[in-house]
């Protein structure tokens, strides 16, 4: 007979004490990351075709045919060297009938994975449509998520329903007293979403519920009275009285009651428009809390991770970094699932998870969302080694083939890392949240062939993220609160060197513009050549802030002069809202690189009335007079594209409307010679890490502000020159460790604790790399350790 650790809970109630359960008389700590060096968990998944299906189908397998296929799944898990099957454990399949419980699926599963000598990692889900019973979901209890786009259900069930959260409660406990704890290798926590991550939902049923699909998409899924009623107490908790929310949203409320939530486009002004993003995230936060401290009690010595996803967009609800700080406190973890094949892309996806669990203390593993090629295996083991991770999950748990020899190949290197990280990458979520973050990720990738670095937030800098970082790159999104403006200067005048690269006007949100002449060299806030605040390049960031609703993200690779070119796609619901000048007339021309298979099918819209057609693909420059009416104080036009969106060709999956490079607003007559040359916001020709070291350069205290402005100086020469010799822009600063030379394209690094690096080849040719004063050669799709290669 097993020995089961059996903890009460209760059901009837939310009150929770400390973070201890009293076994012996002593207190039983939660578990703590992996350290250094040791086996990385390895974990793979999952078992949803052996299930039995929603009611009235019929089940799949028999009992014994499920024994037999999770036997012979965990013994090959066994011999591939993983630790542990991931299993989704369904709050349906458990209590199929109200107060009835039947784990005896669930318990075919711990038999296998114990003969196999290896340990389980139970998925609990409660709250996804997948996940939840017909009967509660057919219930009074019931509270689906509710779109503010549609007025429409899902079948997924709102967070803020307090019904579910003693169901979910005494789910987690009687699931805690019948297993064994022991072969747990941790518990993943299936929330929300589709599929159980910490997110709303966002779309993608099309294989989690099988008896029929549901309402579902991006959107935001709080126009259910429990969500109305949350936003409205939280409203008055944070402003006191109705007065001071109206001076700051510009609004006329009579009272709370009348305040509703409201899609971020149709925000009063951008405070309000945060105050909305900023609770729809901390209320995904705060079920989070929740299901760890339920959870915490029952099992109070097993590794307990929340699922979550997504690229960190408010409008999912995963706040990474303060999900993180939950995580911690707990005594937790993440496991963060995104990543496909690409590792470059990856690491952007996965990196706001890694710093963050980092800096806090929890543990973190990394899954991928979609399919990845073989050739995608290494990049995405080196990911994981070289982020610190404590897991890697893999839909491979058979691998064959080329697929089994890659696994193989790189298998040496599941093992915990302490990188070594000093660089920094701003992700500002305040921009974010307003719409105008910009080109991040594509700059995020470009700066990854140059350094490793780690992405801090606000509630990182807030949280001291800073003071282990010698460098911060700030690429994207304009708009700040003033302490982080303040916490950046602060920073800086301590010996930190912040790059800002295009960030050429720094405001708060409430529109002051102190934190630029804070922090900007004069010769950039007075240099014509580059404040040109008419000509609006909107691939970089430079035209965050005139856009508005939704666009996809800044990308190239249409052959553009200069080779940097960037632009961006529109889809439904995309603006811009340019400001104009003094003036009478004036002349407006947007340059295009797309527009669909079909020409004429999109037009363009000034101020909601159609002025051109747009004709298909190819680079098309269109130019139009405009008049703006009458009146004083600031003027401004909005121009859309209206007409169908397109689907891109595969593999691509998005919607697309018309690619948009740059847009420029002139009075009178625009100059030929900006038609023409098409060159991107503030370009200055003749530029050089020299100038930028003399004319864009800003000390302050020990540390500097160097300014790069679009122009002949790449981001990665810029990045490779100040991360590798800083002394060129502050005299006196130093690097603990020289560049890679050779032939590094496609080539990756990362220092470790120790003095040691890793060193990916992402690409299907041998490499020749220098690397801490030695020749290493790097054979194709490989990761190599280098050890004692660097000094600090």
């Amino acid at each position: 007979m097993r020995t089961r650790l059996v903890v009460a809970v209760p059901v009837c109630g939310m009150v929770f004490g400390a973070l201890a359960v009293v076994a012996g008389g002593a207190d039983v700590a939660a578990p703590l990351p992996l350290p250094a060096g040791a086996p990385m968990y390895y974990c793979a998944g999952n078992d949803v075709p052996f299930q039995p299906v929603v009611p009235p189908k019929e089940k799949r397998y028999s009992r014994a045919q499920v024994a037999q296929r999770a036997a012979r799944r965990a013994a090959a898990a066994k011999r591939e060297g993983l630790t542990s099957l991931e299993v989704y454990v369904k709050w349906w399949l458990c209590e199929p009938e109200r107060g009835r419980w039947d784990f005896s699926y669930y318990d075919v599963w711990e038999r296998a994975v114990e003969d196999a000598g290896m340990r389980w990692v139970p998925l609990l889900i409660a709250g996804p449509a997948y996940g939840t019973p017909p009967w509660f979901i057919a219930s009074p209890e019931s509270v689906p998520a509710r779109c503010l786009e549609h007025d429409k259900n899902t079948k997924i069930q709102s967070i803020w329903n307090r019904s579910l959260r003693v169901h979910v409660a005494e789910f987690v406990g009687r699931f805690a007293a019948h297993f064994d704890a022991r072969l747990i290798e941790s518990v993943k926590l299936g929330m929300s979403g589709d599929y159980g991550e910490s997110l709303y939902p966002a779309g993608g049923n099309h294989w989690t519920y099988l008896d029929e699909r549901y309402h579902v998409h991006w959107g935001y899924w709080c126009g259910d009275p429990f969500a109305r009623a949350d936003f409205r107490r939280t409203l008055r908790e944070a402003y006191g009285d109705i007065g001071p929310l109206n001076a700051a949203w510009g609004t006329t409320y009579p009272n709370f009651e009348a305040v509703e939530p409201f899609l971020p486009s149709a925000a009063p002004n951008r405070r309000a428009r945060l105050d909305l993003q900023r609770w729809y995230c901390a209320s995904m936060t705060e079920w989070v809390d929740f299901w760890l401290r339920t959870t915490r009690q029952v099992l109070p010595r097993t590794r307990i991770q929340v699922s979550t996803g997504g690229e960190g967009a408010s409008i999912l609800g995963a706040d990474f970094s303060a999900q993180a700080e939950v995580a911690a406190r707990y005594g937790a973890g993440l496991r963060i699932t995104n990543e496909a094949t690409n590792y470059a892309a990856n690491f952007m996806l996965t990196r706001q998870v890694a710093s963050a669990c980092r800096h806090y203390g929890a543990y973190f593993g990394i899954e991928p969302a979609g399919a990845v090629k073989a050739e995608g295996i290494v990049g995405r083991i080196y990911n994981a080694t070289a982020s610190g991770a404590d897991e890697l999950f893999t839909y491979d748990p058979e691998p064959s083939g080329e697929r089994a020899r890659r696994y193989a190949a790189c298998r040496s290197f599941l093992v915990k890392r302490e990188p070594m990280v000093d660089v920094g990458l701003f992700l500002n979520r305040t921009s974010w949240d307003l719409g105008v973050l910009g080109s991040f990720s594509q700059s995020g990738r470009r700066l990854r062939a140059v350094t490793d670095f780690d992405v801090v937030d606000e509630r990182l800098i807030a949280d001291g993220a800073l003071e282990r970082l010698r460098a911060l790159f700030w690429v994207a999104g304009a708009v700040v609160e003033p302490e982080t403006a303040r916490a950046l200067e602060a920073w800086v005048r301590d010996g930190g060197i912040l790059a800002l690269c295009g960030i050429d006007e720094i405001e708060t949100v409430e529109g002051d513009t102190s934190p630029q002449r804070m922090l900007l060299p004069e010769s950039v806030l007075n240099r014509e050549d580059i404040a040109q605040p008419h000509f609006f390049d909107i691939g970089s960031a430079a035209g965050d802030r005139v856009l508005r609703g939704k666009w996809h993200g800044a990308e190239s690779g249409l052959s553009l002069p200069p080779p940097d070119t960037t632009f961006r796609w529109s889809t439904a619901g995309s603006e811009m809202e340019l400001p104009l000048p003094p003036g009478d007339v004036f002349t407006v021309a947007v340059c295009l690189v797309g527009a669909g298979p079909q020409p004429n099918q999109q037009v363009l819209q000034v101020d909601g009335r159609q002025v051109c057609r747009v004709p298909g693909r190819g680079r098309r420059v269109l130019g139009f007079q405009y008049s703006p009416p009458p009146g004083e104080g600031e003027r401004s036009l909005r121009l859309a594209f209206g007409g169908p969106a397109w689907r891109a060709d595969p593999p691509d999956t998005r919607m697309l409307g018309v690619a948009v490079v740059w847009v420029a607003v002139c009075e009178g007559k625009l100059p030929q010679s900006a038609l023409h040359e098409a060159l991107p916001f503030g370009f200055v020709s003749g530029l050089s890490l020299e100038r930028i070291a003399g004319e864009f350069t800003r000390r302050l205290g020990r540390g500097a502000v160097v300014y790069l402005p679009p122009g002949d100086v790449t981001l990665e020469a810029f990045a490779g020159a100040l991360v590798y010799q800083p002394g060129r822009f502050v005299p006196g600063a130093g690097a603990p460790y020289r560049a890679p030379g050779g032939d590094t394209a496609g080539v990756y690094v990362t220092r470790l604790r120790g003095g040691s690096a890793l060193l990916l080849n992402f690409r299907d040719r041998e490499a020749r790399v220098t690397y801490g004063g030695r020749s290493v050669v790097l054979a194709p799709r490989s990761i190599t350790e280098v050890a004692r290669s660097w000094s600090g």
